[in-house]
């Protein structure tokens, strides 16, 4: 994956879910996409994590993160311990003669049934309450998700085109891959969260959504009305 974006949204059968887009570009195969999120899901019994930029660097961040993710969690444990696990990685990195990696990750999750999204690169983590948007294209998508003023409380439905869209739009960026899986994160009372998948069938409808409300061709049925200054 390439370009990575996730946002809470309203759910009206399991209270709150997390929206996760994404490209196809470490694979043509969107089944390969969706397994290699299942595998990262093994973050912690209650999280899941996204990965964008280097694949193996983000591998090796991420053994790091597990090992330091245990013991009851609370937000601001589940941020600290990323953080150590980043400073193991970055410690790693130094003993083999590098003093940088541009690996991104999103930690995605429920605590006490409150949806959490997290940043983490080597600045240190991130957290939002809102959408978040990771690799080539991340700032594009972002922006047009700003200008949908999507929140936390915005219907599932909703949130579902509002990422869609943003992820076609960053499509600009030649790094982002065509192909498109949209899964949801959604809160379970006797298990961490369900992932599900949508399927092909409602990502053309959502295509189709998108030739419609998404940006149009400039087009005027009379020359453009300006004057020059005098």
């Amino acid at each position: 994956m390439a370009l990575c974006i996730a946002s809470p949204a309203e759910d009206q059968a399991s209270g709150t879910s997390i929206v996760l887009c994404f490209d196809h570009l470490i694979s043509d195969d969107p089944m390969l996409c969706e397994l290699s999120f299942r595998d990262d899901a093994s973050l912690a019994p209650c999280f899941a994590v996204m990965v964008a930029q280097d694949i193996e660097d983000s591998t090796y961040l991420i053994q790091f993160c597990k090992h330091r993710l245990s013991g009851s969690a609370t937000f601001d444990s589940v941020k600290e311990q990323l953080w150590q696990g980043m400073q193991d990685f970055k410690r790693a990195l130094a003993g083999i003669g590098r003093d940088h990696s541009d690996v991104q990750l999103l930690v995605l999750g429920f605590i006490e049934n409150e949806p959490m999204i997290i940043y983490l690169d080597e600045q240190g983590p991130v957290a939002s309450e809102a959408f978040l948007a990771i690799g080539p294209g991340g700032a594009a998508a972002e922006a047009m998700l700003t200008w949908r003023k999507l929140t936390r409380h915005t219907p599932l439905d909703e949130a579902i085109y509002y990422l869609y869209e943003a992820k076609r739009i960053a499509e600009a960026f030649p790094l982002v891959g065509k192909s498109t899986t949209i899964l949801t994160m959604q809160n379970h009372p006797e298990k961490p969260f369900v992932v599900c998948r949508l399927s092909e069938d409602c990502i053309e409808q959502l295509s189709n959504q998108f030739e419609k409300i998404g940006p149009q061709s400039y087009f005027s049925e009379s020359p453009f009305l300006w004057k020059p200054l005098l």
